[in-house]
């Protein structure tokens, strides 16, 4: 199933799922139709409610209960919208009376707070309770373009165009430290899993990482002899992999930093890169048109996808592993399987479509993207037999033992509740037993 989802009249800038899978939320901004946050029903794609705002949205959140929908505007507007999302109540309106755009908004891990990042160099710390103001944070000389809180929730980061990168104390928003040193705007900034350290990647080719408790450099990461573009840690962190516009990715071991390996096998610009979910592979996007698949265990080449005939803008692995999904400046979005590197679907959109990064579902099952006055919204079954649990494009003895597995086991989350209602039960187990064999 696909659906271009009613309701669109301008350019989606960014799109998130709701963290039950079951509502997509999109900034959908037009100079001439109005601007405003629009939400759908996940499972039918009917349009419930659209979210007015007098000025274009940036940015969108939901926070980690669903309870609550953060937006963020531009322009003369600048003003953050609080809203509940199941009945599309305004609940609170935050203008923070600054001339600036807000770039960037993030919920704390536990709910509690909401920061954005604004074009007049400060962060702002609101609660999400009763809409204060909580703090302002000073202390970038240019504007600041993303706002991130660490895995625990104890720290927020931001980055600037003033070269630096500055990490916050949660528990008294006080800036612990200011992280300085690169010679370029910082493009690319991670936590690592466990949130002892943070990796910038910036325009004067390195990267440098810090201890986040103390702010002290660790080491500086020199190889790359162009802008970094992408930081990715692996699922268990034990490495780094960074990407460049020299063209080339460089795995880095966690353990004493040093360099692993040189992934070179691309003619341009890498655009970024990804992990699979189970951390037994990595996946590159870039200017060269192409894809490329790396194995983690010795990162060697497991293979090349081709089919895009432009830009590889963005790549993706499904919650499975077993799939990943591209974007590019072709007007195409492609899903490929990871074991043999066959397209499995194909999206075709026209060139130039302007596509916007794609989002999967909490869930695994669906996956969304944005592009010029449309949203589309894609059952992630990638063309598979209906009960193919595994994704390996056979129902067999393998699916069958998966549900039996996790028969009675409930969540938004789980691969073997095949009908998505919630709940591994026997209506999992018929979809199975009724399409065993098919694609075998």
């Amino acid at each position: 199933m696909i659906r271009q989802l009613t309701g669109v009249v301008g350019n989606v800038l960014c799109c998130q799922f709701s963290p039950d899978s079951q509502h997509l939320a999109a900034a959908d901004s037009s100079l001439y139709s109005g601007n405003a946050v629009r939400i759908w029903y996940v499972l039918d794609g009917t349009l419930q409610r659209s979210l007015v705002h007098s000025n274009e949205v940036l940015s969108v959140a939901y926070s980690p209960n669903g309870q609550y929908l953060a937006s963020g505007t531009g322009g003369r507007d600048c003003t953050i919208y609080l809203w509940n999302p199941a009945n599309g109540a305004l609940l609170k309106t935050i203008n923070p009376r600054v001339g600036g755009s807000i770039t960037s908004v993030a919920f704390s891990p536990d709910g509690q707070y909401i920061a954005t990042g604004i074009t007049d160099n400060t962060i702002r710390i609101w609660r999400v309770s009763d809409g204060s103001l909580l703090r302002t944070l000073r202390g970038h000389s240019n504007r600041v373009n993303a706002v991130a809180f660490s895995p625990n929730g104890q720290y927020l980061a931001s980055g600037s165009d003033d070269n630096t990168v500055r990490v916050w104390r949660v528990s008294d928003w006080l800036q612990i430290h200011n992280l300085t040193g690169h010679a370029n705007i910082v493009r690319a900034v991670a936590f690592s899993p466990d949130s002892q350290y943070l990796a910038s990647g910036s325009g004067d080719t390195t990267i440098r990482i810090w201890r986040v408790d103390t702010g002290g450099i660790v080491t500086t990461l020199y190889g790359h002899i162009d802008h970094v573009t992408s930081l990715a840690f692996s699922p268990d962190g034990t490495h780094l992999a960074s990407a460049s516009q020299d063209p080339s990715i460089k795995i880095w071991r966690v353990s004493n930093w040093s360099l692993r390996t040189t992934l070179a096998d691309h003619d341009d610009s890498v655009t970024s890169i990804a992990f699979s979910p189970n951390g037994q592979y990595l996946a590159s996007a870039s200017v060269d048109d192409t894809i490329r698949l790396w194995r983690v265990s010795d990162w060697s080449s497991e293979r090349t996808l081709y089919g895009h005939s432009n830009d590889v803008d963005g790549v993706a692995f499904a919650r499975d592993s077993k799939h990943l999904i591209s974007i590019s400046k072709d007007g195409s979005i492609r899903v490929w399987r990871a074991s043999n590197g066959q397209i499995v679907k194909t999206y075709e959109q026209e060139t130039g479509a302007n596509l916007r990064a794609i989002q999967f579902s909490p869930n695994g099952r669906f996956f969304a993207y944005g592009r010029t006055e449309a949203l589309v919204l894609a059952r992630a079954d990638f063309g598979g037999p209906e009960g193919d649990v595994n994704g390996d494009g056979c129902v067999d003895d393998a699916d069958l033992l998966m549900v039996l597995f996790a028969f009675g086991q409930s969540g938004s989350a789980i691969v073997e509740d095949v009908n998505g209602d919630g709940t591994v039960d026997d209506a999992d187990l018929l979809i199975v037993l009724f399409g065993f064999g098919s694609g075998c």
